[in-house]
């Protein structure tokens, strides 16, 4: 609940409505809400994934080196047959970072993939020198092509 209300209020500060109804602010097990959208009508054009490196909460557990590839699968479902955007990050300590993921995920799914920016860290977060392994963070914003 904290977290929702976190993002509600950026969308504000960023000149958005949060509760126009295109947008969607849920608390859910992101598969099982996956797997129960996938099962309705509604898709979405553009989906950010930006999960934990680990957790343990509630009933399921997630890591990303496990489960990552899976979860770009299950987005994927909800974009619409002629294509979307995914942006997706990664913990880079904890994982072989984020293109690896989405080469594991697209290696099962019928669709062509992009990548059209990467990035890191932004400049409001500096590394630095002395210890270069704090930035560990990394990006991709994806054009995901119609279902083949």
């Amino acid at each position: 609940a904290g977290t929702l209300a976190w993002a509600k209020t950026n969308f504000r500060l960023a000149g958005l409505d949060p509760e126009e109804e295109r947008f969607a602010f849920v608390e859910s097990d992101v598969f099982r809400y996956l797997e129960q959208t996938a099962r309705t009508a509604a898709r979405f054009d553009v989906i950010v994934l930006d999960p934990p490196t680990v957790s343990g909460a509630r009933a399921s557990s997630w890591s990303q080196k496990n489960d990552y590839p899976e979860l770009i699968r299950s987005a994927c479902a909800l974009l619409p047959p002629e294509g979307g955007h995914l942006w997706v990050s990664s913990n880079t300590h904890a994982g072989p970072g984020v293109r690896r993921y989405l080469q594991q995920a697209f290696e099962r799914i019928p669709r062509s993939a992009a990548i059209l920016e990467e990035g890191s860290l932004p400049p409001d977060f500096p590394t630095p020198l002395a210890a270069p392994e704090t930035r560990c963070l990394d990006g991709c914003q994806v054009r995901v092509g119609a279902l083949l």
